[in-house]
């Protein structure tokens, strides 16, 4: 009678047998290699168990207890790390964050103004936030938001703060150049330009002086703070305003903003002349006409 053959891995574990718990992991490095490369395909890719199968395995398994690992996937035993984040079992600096310690923080008391190691520090942050920002990476908190569900609703600033933004701005407008980036976005982004008046007059221009005037009413020229509406592209430094009955009458609220003689002195400083033409104006075109020709030729 042939003798049975007793497996050399019988009765041995991964716990205590060395052998077995490097097999064990080597077979598993293996067919995950094969798996992923395609050499072997998983038995039950793409079929299932039938209902009577899936009945036998439902009843095999009724009554049966998971191992503590399996109870620790499905909560029922949370790990240590799991009850942390709980906040049953919170660390040092997590209850310093809850305000239970009394930890007086490096940059209490200090000020960009003051230190260096703060201010530099605030411009790495300031400049990953816009480049991340820019890329789309972050979202900004009230990017799309109105109302109640914008980010400051309902929150007001601080007397301190408020005449800090009003300094920072009055600087910024000290800048030519960041005055004249402001003032052509808000052109630009406030009104539809040129309208129905400005583009009669540039009509009009363009019969009687043509290619000597183009429309920059829309932004396109800033002269210190201002945007003319026509200016000369023939070498002369002139430009032509048209001023609305409405908005530059002598109207109480409106006439000190949209002073015309202002208007003109402000230009003059740089070099340019300017001629008013009044709204009204283009109902009476050949006045109008020799009033543009004889400044042309000034």
């Amino acid at each position: 009678m042939k003798k049975k053959r007793i497996p050399w891995n019988k009765g041995l574990t991964k716990e205590n047998d060395e052998r077995v718990r490097l097999q064990g992991k080597n077979a598993g490095n293996t067919k995950r290699i094969k798996y992923a490369s395609g050499e072997l395909i998983p038995s039950m890719k793409g079929k299932h168990h039938s209902k009577k199968t899936k009945e036998i395995l439902r009843i095999t398994h009724m009554g049966k207890h998971f191992s503590p690992k399996t109870e620790i996937k499905k909560g029922q035993h949370l790990s240590l790390r799991t009850e942390f984040k709980k906040g049953e079992h919170a660390s040092l600096e997590t209850e310093f964050k809850k305000g239970h310690v009394n930890k007086i923080l490096w940059n209490k008391g200090k000020t960009k103004e003051t230190n260096i190691k703060l201010r530099e520090l605030g411009k790495k942050v300031s400049f990953t936030l816009k480049r991340k920002y820019a890329s789309g990476e972050l979202i900004a908190p009230s990017k799309g938001k109105r109302g109640k569900d914008a980010f400051r609703y309902g929150k007001l600033h601080t007397d301190e703060t408020k005449e800090e933004i009003g300094r920072k701005a009055r600087e910024n407008w000290e800048n030519p150049s960041y005055r004249d980036k402001t003032v052509k976005a808000i052109i630009l982004g406030s009104r539809i330009s040129p309208n129905k008046k400005e583009k009669e007059l540039e009509e009009l221009l363009n019969i009687i002086l043509p290619n000597e005037y183009k429309f920059v009413g829309d932004g396109k020229v800033i002269i210190n703070g201002k945007c003319p509406d026509f200016i000369s592209i023939n070498g002369q430094k002139k430009i032509i305003e048209l001023f609305g009955n409405f908005w530059h009458s002598n109207n109480k609220w409106f006439n000190t903003y949209n002073n015309s003689k202002e208007r003109q002195k402000h230009f003059k400083d740089f070099g340019y002349q300017t001629l008013i033409v009044w709204e009204c104006e283009l109902l009476n075109k050949d006045i109008l006409i020799e009033k543009i020709k004889d400044f042309s030729k000034k």
